[in-house]
């Protein structure tokens, strides 16, 4: 029969309470490591959950795509990178399952804190088939409605979902702020461990994808070696990536290559036209300094140019694939990219002066700028 262990302390791990889905087993309360050591003898092969308290978890619900969905499960650290205040390294997040609404519920519980957890209880001989967080352990509430149940000096909450989280007693007051501002109602209720444990099902919990026994803290005895008749297949599938890794590797190197002979292409240009400027600090800002002192550099041709190319190196965006000059007015420039980075380019020559139209043509973005006669 499942056995549910949590931590009697919040901040200790030296007393534990147990609790059997047996109803003939009484529930344990504060019982030390030795204690459990003793106990575990008479368990035999009974399956064990660890319960992990609120308040050393983190649970977030996002909205994600099945494209971003399959990329969480590589990163889904930086799922919760704004809603985290401690380091990215030291926390051990999860992912569950997307339902068909898109939603997706993602945990991140202390990587120090689960490792001490499972130290003690491995050193009582009691290794958890499952850890999960403890409010996971409450039913469902109604839609709408947020579950409360207070356990200590925490409440812990529960609502439609998987959604579940926790806070001290003292914030009840920002909770219902919380809650209507989300118009959502509070439903208090009693916090029974023992009839919890006898009514929620293993299967149930086991569905919820929400296990910490993952990554680095995949139990060993979990672990299988690779089936011979996959191996060659894998193999190749080595091989094929360490090779597109070289491919793209010579790709950059000979990028870098042909940016560095430009530079000094067009570093050898500069010095042809001003041949008195050896010395070269900012080409950009040399070159423009040459133009602004042209005659009539700050109207005419050279100063939409000059407008154009600022804006192309504020934005940090490709410059466009087209440019034709309506002479006196205005300029035609087709931009490879897409349609926001189209209306940046919009917004940025606006704030100039200028009037400018935008359209599309295959992967194109036409922009029609103007300025007055």
């Amino acid at each position: 029969m499942p056995l549910f262990l949590r931590p009697s302390q919040l901040n200790s791990l030296e007393n534990w309470d147990v609790w059997s889905s047996n109803t003939e087993m009484a529930p344990i309360h504060e019982a030390s490591l030795s204690v459990l050591h003793d106990a575990r003898t008479g368990w035999g092969e009974d399956t064990v959950a660890l319960l992990v308290p609120m308040r050393h978890v983190l649970c977030a619900r996002l909205e994600i795509s099945a494209q971003q969905y399959r990329q969480a499960r590589q990163g889904v650290a930086f799922l919760l990178e704004e809603w985290l205040s401690d380091d990215l390294d030291r926390m051990h997040c999860i992912v569950g399952r997307r339902d068909a609404q898109g939603h997706v519920t993602v945990l991140a519980v202390q990587k120090e804190w689960l490792e001490r957890a499972l130290e003690a209880l491995a050193a009582s001989g009691i290794e958890p088939d499952l850890v999960l967080a403890d409010a996971h352990m409450l039913p469902e509430p109604a839609q709408g409605v947020i579950g409360v149940w207070r356990s200590g000096s925490d409440l812990l909450l529960r609502w439609q979902g998987q959604q579940v989280g926790g806070c001290e007693v003292d914030a009840r007051d920002f909770l219902q702020q919380e809650a209507e501002r989300q118009q959502l109602q509070l439903e208090e209720h009693t916090l029974d461990w023992q009839q919890l444990v006898q009514s929620v099902s293993w299967q149930n919990l086991q569905r919820l994808g929400l296990n910490f026994l993952q990554g680095p803290f995949k139990p060993k005895k979990a672990e299988r070696g690779i089936p011979a008749q996959w191996r060659p297949v894998l193999a190749f599938v080595a091989a094929a990536v360490f090779v597109s890794l070289l491919n793209q590797l010579s790709m950059i190197v000979r990028e870098r290559s042909e940016q560095h002979l430009l530079e000094q292409q067009v570093e050898q240009s500069y010095r042809t036209l001003f041949p008195d400027e050896q010395r070269i600090v900012n080409l950009r800002v040399q070159i423009e300094s040459h133009l602004d002192a042209l005659p009539g550099a700050n109207q005419g041709t050279i100063r939409r140019l000059n407008d154009l190319a600022g804006t192309a190196h504020d934005l940090g965006v490709p410059s466009p694939q087209h440019l034709a000059y309506q002479s006196g007015h205005g300029f035609d420039l087709d931009v490879a990219t897409d349609v926001d980075h189209a209306n940046r380019w919009v917004a940025a020559l606006q704030t100039r002066g200028y009037q400018v139209q935008s359209s599309t043509s295959g992967n194109l973005q036409h922009l029609h700028v103007e300025w007055s006669k």
